[in-house]
Formats: structure tokens, sequence, C-alpha cells
């Protein structure tokens, strides 16, 4: 009886676990596969996408392989999203996070560009809209633009995003317009820090 009553907290604990996973991004092309269901293998973004609604508090990260910027372009428009998720476009190798302080300019390297020209369905045309069940999502280190409606939707049932370093409405370096008709859309009184 003592083996099975110390043996039940650590399955608790590795159930606990398998909800929350990172899916990482190793292909900039479009197509789902299995790691839509799996979260291993040949991994779009809208593969992960879909694996982290499903796995609450998962991190969608990036290794596409090759140097320079990786621009993905969906042929439609991501699934809404419906769970709290860490989208992070600073875990492609070569990209990070600025390091100056406020004041110093901006010496962020971005390596994951998605152009948005064909995100033109639901609603507001957004690459990505967090719905409910995304509170405390956070979206860091993309570059996002080129979308006919909004790069980021978040509805108002949605409270607790950070939107975190991305580039909005520009290229990869930051300095020119790829223009979009609204960069981050807030309908209704959730709470967001940009």
């Amino acid at each position: 009886m003592r083996k099975l009553a110390s043996a039940l907290p650590a399955v608790l604990l590795f159930v606990g676990h398998l909800s929350a996973a990172t899916v990482t991004v190793t292909d900039a092309g479009d197509a789902t596969n299995a790691c839509a269901t799996t979260g291993a293998g040949t991994c779009t973004l809208r593969d992960a996408l879909t694996y982290a609604n499903a796995h609450s508090g998962s991190t969608v990260a990036f290794n596409i392989p090759g140097a320079g910027v990786h621009t993905i372009t969906p042929a439609t428009g991501y699934p809404s999203l419906s769970a709290p998720m860490t989208i992070d476009g600073f875990t492609q190798p070569g990209s990070s996070p600025n390091t100056h302080g406020p004041g110093l300019g901006d010496n962020s390297v971005h390596r994951i560009e998605i152009d948005g020209t064909n995100t033109n369905g639901g609603g507001f045309g957004a690459a990505f809209t967090f719905g409910a069940g995304t509170d405390g999502s956070i979206v860091r280190g993309l570059v996002i633009n080129r979308c006919p409606g909004t790069a980021i939707h978040i509805i108002s049932s949605a409270s607790g995003l950070v939107i975190q370093g991305n580039f909005l409405g520009t290229g990869p370096t930051g300095t020119v317009a790829s223009a979009q008709t609204c960069d981050v859309l807030i309908d209704g009184p959730p709470t967001v820090t940009i």
C-alpha cells in the first residue's frame, strides 16, 4: 500500500505536465502536418498554433533551418486562439531582444516575419485573434505585416496579454513600413500590456 501511495503524487505531477509543452516551428510553409496533434516532427506555425490551442500553457518556439529572416505567409487566416500560450519569435536562432535601455535605440534582431497578406478571414483580418480562454498569453519577437485588417486582435473576454518586442507594420529591421490597417486591436476592456 505504501508503494501505491508514494507513486501517486509522481503520476499526478506527470499528468499535469502533459498539458503544457513547447512545440517548435521547423518549417516556414503553411501545410498541416502530424505536429498539429503530436507537437513533434515537421511543424509549421499553423501546426504549432493548433497544438497550443489544445494544450493550455504551451510555448510556440522557432527553429527554422537556415540563416536570415524566415518569412511565413499563411494561405488563409490562422485559427482563433482559445488557450493561454506564449508565441516567442526570439527563440529562432540568430534572434535577440533589445538590450539597450530607454532612449538608446533598439538593437533587437528579428528572424521570424509573418506576412499576413492572406489573413483576411475571421472578422478583422487578423494574423492572430486571441479569444476567450487566452488570458495571460504572450506574443514576442515577431515581425507581423501586410495584414488586410490587424496584426493582433484581442477580443473583450481575453485579458492579461503581453505584446512585447514585436515589429508590427514594418519589415524585419523595424525601419521600413509594410503597412496594415491596424497593428493591435483591443476589442472591449481587457487588460493588455504592450
